[in-house]
């Protein structure tokens, strides 16, 4: 009985663990180790997504910050351009602007454009002005009446939007002018908050903000907010549309949204830009808020995740691992459940064959088919799990081509190495960058071993400072980094290179991703930019804007080895009788030419600089032997006095140096082109073709000259001016029928002034126009008089000066002409007395003056014949009456001298012409004489008479 039991009773220890307990173990182990795969992917995903979304919305800021940054330097080259010349026409301007090409190289700004800051006492002068220019609707809006106006004079390019901003004065809204306050009162930079701009129409409304720089007066003082302030003269601006700002900087690529915001805040009425503004709110699974600062303004750019790339994210390798593991784990525990159900039941049979040898054959086959067919479905099911398993491997390897794809279609170069350096993966944007393919670039370690890289100074980058390099040593990412690449082509390529570091689960650096953007086109154009702001573009020598840095710097480099500078002030002697005689285009060619020479006169290291019109200047820097200065001037001299060949033309002029040192004359630019400028044009005073150093007599010339200026313009409304009588006799009667007025300034401090002292003042100041007309009033009205009281005076000269040829009467005045007829006095009771330089004048008002006088009767005599130019034979040309000898010729007359040759030559020749001749300085009875010989028709000096007042001159 025992012992059939103990064969037929299976054995406890084969079935203490249940099918069911090992498949239920199996299955929770699996369904765990899957967990665990699905928790590391779906972290490994949320990283790599969060890094590339993070960087890209970095890099939206960088482009942002860096648009505007360009934006900046083309308002600040138009800012040098009104700097460099007060006197920038509208086409020059246009020029300049279409040159820059707006529309194709900076989306979102509308034109460039200058703002005039205009006192209310000039408003009226200011209207007409531009409205002469060929603007007759113009006017200053809004209305209304205001301490200052700030209108827009200039906007460019000139279409029919930009048309509607021509007269806005911009002070008027709160928005603009706070902007405007703010740059000029720092003289940077300044942008407004978001605003409506001019040129918006209902039918494409865009958020906008207007960019300003202020224009200060040359060579006044900026130095604090009140010197800026009274040297402030106006503003050139860019307006901004916002949403075409935007363009191209990534806001329409689908994957991510992108709001802009003025300020910190991101309410409502403070957003700029939405790139999707029909989207309701939701919460993004990615989002980042960056802030930039621009123009003295804050930005805040909120960047959120769209559903589309979202949805990428969740349904990618952890879904697939998820899911293929939970399938694997129930499949694995059915099999362990089967094997373990079919050991119990052989167990089972093995002890029942014990019993049932009988049986066993038939039970044993029918067995042994369960069995086969439990492999069968067993070997079906892990068939099935293969195929699964390279199903989920295939869209794995689907989701990759996608990564790389996108990692194809970024526009900017990518490039990712390893900890060590390595080249790893590169995309198509960085293979067309850098010239070479991922699999040329494959295992190198640096840009190096394929080309050179240099900094923006011209030097090499050194193998371990590329950023990468730098990232990876000091764990920190590198920001806008500008590198030079030669390429293999020749080529130099300019980009600007950010880097981002990825690390590994230890927190140690496993990759860098440098990302980087051609900017060669923009360095280019800033550079042109420059150039333009710096250079003279007629004859490409720095203009005043850059000497003024160059003689800044040599200041301070002469501060610090101890030698001195030396200062040159070149102005063209005769150049303008070249430019009307021969043409302005003959001219400029003239200019250019002698910046040529005056280029090889001076050392590589010294500066040679065009300040505008013939005006030169020149610093000779370091210098160890000042001797040198001298050598330098003399070969100046010898080089510009050689002719000009100028196309089939020739042309001669010289040139009038002054010369100034450092720190010996002055300590400051102003006052070192100060100093220069007056021993310019004391070398020029004394005969031109000559070099003068500055001396302290000149400075206080210059004074004097400054104190006769002033004074001299109150004279006249004063009454301080007298005229003086002195009679012209005729040698052949003895008889007095003529004189010439002559004018005396008798100063209420310093008495009676020469008029060769006041009068050349006059001339350059203009205040001799006002003074000939009261002077020719004055004697017409004295001759009226005598004329009247049976005077035998019947004719008077008057001296013109060349200025009041070329000068119309201000305020619509009679001429002289008109004003005889009104007196009701014959014209050829009047004498005009000329120079003979004014006879060489190729000047259309000129001619027609002098033909007007001799139409009236009025007779021309030619002054101080002999000292000048002499042309012959424009005496017969402009019809002259009489000419005066010198009395330089006279003062040391005698019989047989050659004064007296002179004389005799000068009245034989006049008489051969019908002209009569007057001789000036008589002084002894022994030239009047002589005089009288020879056949001089008349004379005046003190043998006869000093000049005297009116009420004194009786005949």
């Amino acid at each position: 009985m025992s012992s059939s039991v103990q064969a037929g009773t299976p054995d406890r220890r084969d079935t203490r663990y249940s099918p069911w307990l090992l498949a239920g173990l199996m299955l929770l182990a699996s369904g765990t180790l899957t967990w665990l795969l699905w928790q590391a992917a779906r972290s490994e995903a949320a990283e790599l997504h969060q890094a590339a979304f993070h960087t890209s919305a970095r890099d939206l800021r960088h482009r942002l910050e860096q648009r505007m940054a360009a934006y900046e330097q083309v308002l600040r080259g138009t800012q040098g351009l009104f700097l460099a010349s007060q006197g920038v026409t509208r086409r020059e301007f246009a020029e300049y602007v279409r040159a820059l090409k707006l529309d194709e190289n900076y989306p979102g700004m509308q034109g460039l454009g200058l703002s005039r800051l205009i006192p209310r006492d000039e408003l009226l002068a200011h209207i007409y002005d531009i409205r002469r220019e060929g603007f007759p609707d113009y006017d200053i809006w809004p209305g209304g009446s205001r301490p200052v106006y700030t209108a827009v004079t200039r906007i460019e390019p000139f279409s029919e939007t930009n048309r509607r901003a021509l007269g806005f004065d911009m002070f008027s809204e709160p928005l603009r002018r706070a902007a405007m306050e703010q740059a000029r009162d720092t003289g940077r930079a300044a942008i407004t908050a978001k605003l409506r701009l001019i040129q918006e129409n209902d039918s494409d409304q865009q958020a906008g903000i207007v960019m300003y720089l202020p224009i200060y007066r040359q060579w006044m003082p900026v130095d604090s907010v009140e010197q800026r302030r009274a040297s402030h003269s106006g503003w050139v601006y860019v307006p901004f549309r916002i949403n075409n700002l935007m363009t191209g900087l990534g806001a329409n690529t689908g994957e991510v949204d992108i709001r802009l915001f003025d300020g910190l805040s991101v309410a409502q009425q403070n957003k700029m830009f939405d790139s999707d503004a029909s989207r309701s709110e939701r919460d993004a699974m990615m989002q980042s808020i960056e802030t930039l600062s621009i123009a003295g303004r804050t930005w805040t750019i909120e960047v959120d995740s769209r559903p589309d790339i979202e949805a990428v994210i969740n349904s990618g390798k952890p879904v697939y691992i998820a899911t293929a593991g939970m399938i694997g784990s129930v499949l694995l525990s059915l099999l362990i459940f089967l094997l373990a159900s079919g050991r119990a039941r052989a167990v089972a049979l093995a002890h029942g064959m014990t019993i049932e040898l009988r049986r066993a054959r038939d039970e044993l086959e029918a067995h042994v088919q369960e069995r086969t067919a439990d492999l069968r479905a067993t070997n079906k099911a892990l068939n099935l799990q293969i195929v699964e398993r390279r199903k989920i491997e295939s869209d794995l390897l689907s989701s990759r081509e996608r990564l790389a794809s996108v990692f194809d279609a970024v526009t900017d170069g990518l490039l990712v190495q390893s900890r060590g350096g390595t080249f790893i993966e590169l995309n198509r944007a960085a293979e067309t960058i850098l010239g070479f393919t991922a699999a040329q670039m494959a295992g190198a370690r640096s840009l190096s071993d394929f080309m050179r890289t240099v900094h923006e100074d011209g030097t090499e980058f050194a193998r371990d400072m590329h950023p990468a390099m730098v990232s990876v040593a000091t764990g920190k990412p590198q920001r806008d980094v500008v590198m030079g690449l030669q390429r293999s082509d020749g080529r130099l390529v300019w980009v600007s290179i950010n880097t981002e570091l990825l690390f590994d689960h230890g927190g140690e650096v496993d990759l860098v991703v440098s990302n980087f953007a051609d900017i060669t086109d923009k360095k280019a154009s800033e550079e042109l930019i420059w150039h333009q702001a710096n250079y003279d573009a007629l004859t490409g020598l720095p203009n005043r804007r850059l000497f003024q840095e160059h003689l800044e710097t040599e200041i301070k480099k002469s501060n610090r080895s101890g030698l001195p500078l030396a200062l040159m002030f070149l102005d063209l002697d005769r150049f303008k009788d070249v430019n009307d005689t021969l043409g302005h285009d003959v001219g400029d060619i003239l200019l250019r030419e002698a910046a040529l020479r005056l280029r090889s006169c001076v050392r590589a290291s010294d500066t040679v600089a065009r300040l505008g019109g013939d005006e030169f200047t020149i610093i000779l820097s370091e210098l160890e032997n000042l001797a040198h200065i001298a050598f330098v001037a003399q070969n100046i001299l010898h080089r510009m006095s050689e002719p000009f060949q100028l196309g089939i033309e020739s042309a001669y002029v010289s040139a009038s140096v002054g010369i100034t040192l450092y720190p010996q004359d002055a300590r400051d630019v102003d006052t070192l082109l100060k100093n220069a400028d007056q021993a310019m044009y004391s070398a020029k005073n004394q005969g031109r073709n000559r070099y003068r150093y500055f001396t302290e007599s000149m400075q206080q010339a210059t004074q004097a000259r400054m104190w006769m200026a002033n004074e001299l313009r109150g004279a006249l409304a004063r009454g301080e001016f007298e005229l003086f009588y002195q009679p012209i006799v005729d040698l052949e009667s003895g008889t007095v029928y003529k004189a010439e007025a002559l004018i005396r300034w008798r100063h209420p401090l310093r008495g009676y002034i020469p008029p060769s002292v006041f009068i050349p003042i006059a001339e350059e100041t203009g205040l001799i126009v006002e003074i000939g007309e009261w002077v020719f009033r004055e004697v017409a009205s004295q001759i009226k008089h005598w004329r009247d009281e049976d005077n035998r005076v019947y004719q008077v000269s008057i001296n013109r000066s060349p200025v009041q040829f070329r000068t119309r009467i201000r305020g619509g005045g009679d001429s002289w002409t008109e004003f005889l007829r009104k007196i009701g006095l014959p014209g050829h009771s009047i004498a005009v007395e000329i120079t003979e330089g004014l006879l060489l004048e190729p000047n259309a008002m000129v001619v027609d003056q002098l033909a007007e006088l001799r139409e009236a009767g009025v007779q021309v005599s030619l002054d101080d014949f002999g000292t000048g130019y002499s042309a012959l034979s424009y005496l017969k040309k402009f019809d002259i009456d009489s000419l005066k000898i010198d009395q330089s010729f006279v003062r040391n007359l005698h019989a047989n001298s050659e004064d007296m040759a002179l004389c005799e030559a000068i009245i034989v020749m006049a008489h051969k012409l019908n002209i009569k001749v007057i001789a000036e300085g008589v002084e002894t009875e022994e030239q009047r004489a002589l005089l009288a010989g020879v056949g001089c028709d008349f004379a005046q000096g003190y043998l006869f008479s000093r000049p005297v007042p009116a009420a004194q001159f009786m005949v």
